[in-house]
């Protein structure tokens, strides 16, 4: 029965492709832009967000869309003749954070486009072929295509990477016919492609570095003849080689701190553009001289190319197309659908320092119902890692935002030079952290915006209102409004953004409201649509989308729309705060169709388990792989059940649990379980499903566990070996006496590409075992003692003198936190001293102790445990500085395990004092030499994040985790 139940959700993983948004025409209307291809003078193609294709015949007069049938980003565009051409682009796997590629062929000039399986190729975002057959694609990088670089030899259908050490992605290729040229990075660095045998061989370089004293950091690249290259990056800056890399020079220009996107070349004329798009840099002798050329648009230019000398094409943000006709002496604006060829604008630009709780349900109001084109400017305090990125645009486009932009350097004038190109009529601003300093920088910004930027030639634009969001209980914003164009609502378009950023779903936070900033404090904006003027009421004008003509099935779409809501609402509705509405939920799933049925599959399944009903889960994560086995969360839904398998903690709580609830089962087991529905019948078609608890004694043995691995192995590679679910697996074969296969893993990664976090962890797994590879981890021990504290809060004892701490550091090097751990045969033990920030104010001791609180906004250390070191699951203790606590595994707040502590104040700084029983944690007491992964946060009330080991200020990884060393001597 065990291996009948593993088989029957490994068969839903041989197939999985992405859940596509159907957008409609006026969402391609504006779409930004992201590739132009000519193939003559008359003929050629766009692609862009929201799966835009678009075509014309007359040279870019007027334009048709042609049907993607994907609903994600398309990134670029080739074709070798009118018939024959690619597309490709991608999205973030939902509750993975991992990219899928999206590539799309088309034999009859895209009448019909056809997606080609690229299962283990991540998010594409170029493609070159040479003739029909040979061409070269890059992108995001995995541990299958390390370099991010693959080819093909028979015209997309397979396609072999290059090999080359990780990167973040390679953004941009400039090649010729024998794969020899050059690429740019996301890490803004360049890489040399040179003939090497058979392939060509990747060398990474950064050409500037010792021979100019600025960072050069390019975007964008193009090969000029045989032996010049140009390259441009950010901030204006362009080089140019002449003889092949070996040495660059600087090239000046008058456009100005142009960021640089996108390069065309014809002969030894070379074209570049950017954002700012109101020049356009043109050089008629391979670079020499260059000359700037206005083309009276300010919206970011995201591509252009030349067909010839004469005749060249520009691309970018809501929908922007210029067309040229004499060579870039002159540009004209044309329009891509719907819309006039007036200039384009944003209602809305929102300012955020946390993208990944921004309030989804209320913009996609702004952006999906009332049709605002909207901006999102990261304003990113916490210098999150590149890759984040494509994260949240892929979450901004979800819900229909128009951009999302990253300002990595906290630049004033660069945000004033953002409003001075989209020229919204409001700001606003999205505070995470109050104590922090966004919006006094947000009205500085406003404030400079005013005036006109000389070095970009930019005129000032007044901003009409400055408005924030704030969390709020009273008079929350309706989250299930229905859209009549895309027949969803809110919360259905927010729960797709916030699966970006997410490995399995959560409830929303509060309700967030509209606040205007007026001298006399904050005040509740009624409607958002008052913020802007009544010039931007207007459907269809610049910063409006045209309203969607209703669909003739608006009203049954409608009803299935309330139909699903209320399915919804019954199946989380939770009896007595114990246990979900399961016989409702099981009697009613069947009513929806199967995409929504897989989302409320995960929903529930994720609610499952953050109230600890890890059986619940597995049997509704089996479900939903068998039965929907091609939707967009079935990855995830398999990266959660083996987690659920495979971890140690999961497997302590699941046992204390059925302990706790096996007298109340008997009945729930006689109802046939989930996975013993056929994968091949159609859910309506079979018995109810039953979500209760399994009985506890039919689980597959390890064994079992391993086979199926071996199969996901052979049948899903690209889900198998990412190293978030490769190190759990290579845990779980340590502690199931299949050690060697663990240790066989661990070796083979200090061989592979994955980046140095991974590594760290195979490199300290190898040093624990065998004691000869080298622990790269930090490490700190846990000192033995025979006497237990009084937890009174004073670290009197000797015990804590003892004691290693571990320091962590705030942003000005000071150590204002320390933590000791301690431990016996019975109990761990933790001490914590903190010391106040003096200019935030000292909040009392509370008078009653809670439980579970909210610690977002409260002075707290948070220590987080993984025991069996698989870097995917841990326990989490959290205390603040006024004596609360909230506990969690992996988000589930339900686990309430039996520990002690007490907290103490004095005049600068605050203490805590704990014990906690190790059976609690683990099934097996500390011994010699024994280790655990750890990672400790102090979030002061300043705002000031840091963490031991890590030094990044924001969230960190499992992978980054230290270790805890357990020694009885």
């Amino acid at each position: 029965m065990a291996m009948a139940r593993m088989a029957f959700w490994l068969s839903a993983l041989l197939v999985s492709t992405a859940h596509a948004t159907t957008w409609t025409e006026s969402f391609h209307d504006d779409a930004c832009l992201n590739d132009v291809f000519f193939v003559d003078e008359t003929t050629g193609w766009c692609v862009g967000d929201f799966g835009t294709i678009i075509h014309t015949r007359d040279a870019g007069n007027t334009w048709e869309t042609q049907e993607s049938h994907v609903g994600c980003s398309l990134k670029s565009v080739h074709f070798v003749n009118q018939k024959s051409g690619w597309a490709v682009g991608g999205q973030i796997i939902p509750y993975t954070g991992r990219s899928a590629s999206v590539l799309l062929k088309t034999e009859n000039g895209g009448e019909t486009w056809e997606r080609i399986d690229t299962d283990l190729i991540p998010w594409l975002l170029q493609i070159r072929f040479f003739d029909a057959q040979n061409g070269i694609a890059c992108g995001h990088s995995s541990s299958i295509y390390p370099s991010g670089i693959a080819t093909t030899q028979d015209g997309g259908r397979t396609w072999t990477g290059l090999r080359g050490r990780s990167a973040f992605a390679c953004m941009q290729l400039a090649v010729d016919s024998t794969l020899v040229g050059f690429g740019v990075t996301q890490e803004n660095a360049l890489l040399s492609l040179a003939s090497s045998g058979a392939k060509p061989a990747i060398n990474h370089s950064q050409p500037d570095r010792d021979s100019f004293s600025v960072p050069f950091a390019p975007t964008t690249v193009s090969l000029v003849g045989e032996d010049t290259v140009i390259a441009a990056g950010r901030r204006g800056r362009l080089r140019i080689t002449r003889d092949q890399g070996r040495t660059w020079n600087s090239v000046s220009h008058s456009a100005g701190p142009i960021e640089f996107s996108s390069i065309s070349t014809v002969g030894q004329n070379a074209w570049t553009c950017g954002t700012p798009g109101n020049s356009i840099l043109h050089t008629p002798d391979g670079g020499r001289t260059w000359h700037a050329i206005a083309t009276g648009n300010t919206l970011p230019l995201k591509a252009i190319h030349f067909l010839n000398e004469h005749n060249g094409w520009a691309v970018g943000e809501l929908g922007t197309m210029l067309r040229t006709i004499d060579g870039g002496r002159s540009w004209q604006l044309q329009r891509s659908l719907l819309g006039s060829k007036a200039p384009r604008q944003a209602a809305f630009v929102v300012v955020t320092n946390d993208a990944s709780s921004l309030p989804w349900e209320q913009l996609a109001e702004h952006t999906v119902i009332d049709g605002f084109r909207t901006v999102v400017v990261d304003f990113d305090e916490q210098s999150t890692p590149p890759e984040t990125d494509w994260q949240n645009a892929d979450a901004a486009k979800a819900i229909g935002i128009s951009s999302y932009v990253t300002l990595r350097e906290n630049d004033v004038r660069e945000l004033a030079n953002l409003v001075r190109i989209w020229r919204p009529g409001a700001l606003l601003v999205h505070n995470t952290n109050q104590s922090t300093s966004l919006y006094s920088q947000v009205a500085s910004a406003v404030d400079a915006a005013k005036q006109r930027d000389i070095r970009l030639n930019l005129r000032g634009h007044d901003i009409e209102r400055i408005a924030e969001f704030h969390s709020t209980d009273d008079n929350p914003v309706p989250t299930d409004q229905v859209s009549i164009s895309l027949s969803a609502t809110t919360h259905e378009l927010a729960s797709q953004a916030r699966a970006r950023f997410r490995d399995r779903h959560f409830p929303p936070p509060n309700a967030m409201r509209l606040y205007l900033a007026t001298n006399a404090g904050p005040q509740l904006v009624p409607k958002t649509r008052n913020l802007v003027s009544a010039a931007a009421q207007t459907r269809g004008q610049a910063a409006r989308r045209l309203e969607d003509k209703i669909n003739p099935s608006f009203g049954r779409d409608q009803n299935s729309v309330i139909q699903r809501r209320n399915i919804r609402a019954i199946a989380l509705r939770r009896e007595n705060s114990e246990r979900p509405n399961s016989l409702n939920a099981s009697q009613l799933l069947h009513q929806l169709p199967e995409a929504e049925r897989a989302d409320l599959l995960f929903e529930l399944a994720s609610d499952a388990e953050r109230h600890g009903e890890y059986d619940s889960a597995v049997a509704m994560l089996q479900t939903l792989l068998g039965a929907t086995p091609n939707h967009e969360t079935a990855d995830a839904a398999a990266q959660m059940l083996l987690i659920l398998t495979a971890s140690a903690e999961v497997e302590l709580a699941r046992a204390k649990k059925n302990l706790n609830i096996a007298t109340t089962v008997t009945a729930d087991a006689e109802v046939p379980l989930s996975e013993e529905l056929d994968p091949a019948t159609p859910m309506q078609e079979t018995r109810q499903a039953s979500f209760a608890v399994k009985n506890v004694h039919d689980e597959p043995t390890p064994q079992d566990r391993l086979a199926e691995l071996q199969k996901i192995q052979k049948h899903r590679p690209s889900l198998y070996y990412s190293p978030t679910m490769r190190f759990p697996v290579a845990a779980f074969q340590r502690r199931s006496k299949f050690g060697e296969e663990a240790v066989r893993f661990y070796q083979s990664q200090l061989r592979g590409v994955n980046d140095f976090a991974w590594r760290s962890v195979a490199s300290s797994e190898l040093g624990l075992h065998d004691g000869k590879s080298p622990i790269l981890k930090s490490q700190i021990h846990a000192a033995p003692t025979d006497t237990s504290p009084l937890l009174d809060g004073i670290l009197d004892e000797p015990m804590w003198s003892n004691a290693k701490p571990i320091e962590i550091e705030n942003t000005n090097g000071e150590t204002q936190t320390s933590v000791r751990i301690s431990f016996d045969r019975e109990f761990l033990y933790v001490a914590v001293e903190a010391f106040f920030d003096p200019s935030s104010g000292i909040p009392k001791p509370a008078e009653q102790r809670q439980r579970d609180v909210d610690m977002a906004n409260k002075d707290h250390v948070c220590l987080r445990f993984d025991c069996d070191r698989d870097y995917a699951t841990y326990w989490t203790f959290a205390v603040d500085c006024q004596g609360n606590a909230r506990e969690e595994l992996n988000g589930n707040v339900a686990w309430d395990p039996v520990w002690y502590f007490a907290n103490a104040q004095g005049d600068d700084r605050w203490t805590i004092e704990a014990a906690i029983h190790l059976n609690e944690l683990t099934l097996h007491s500390p011994l010699e030499d024994v280790a655990w992964a750890i990672e400790v946060s102090r979030n002061a009330s300043n705002g000031d994040v840091a963490h031991w080991p890590a030094s990044k200020t924001s969230d960190v990884l499992p992978q980054d985790f230290g270790l805890l060393r357990f020694s009885m001597q």
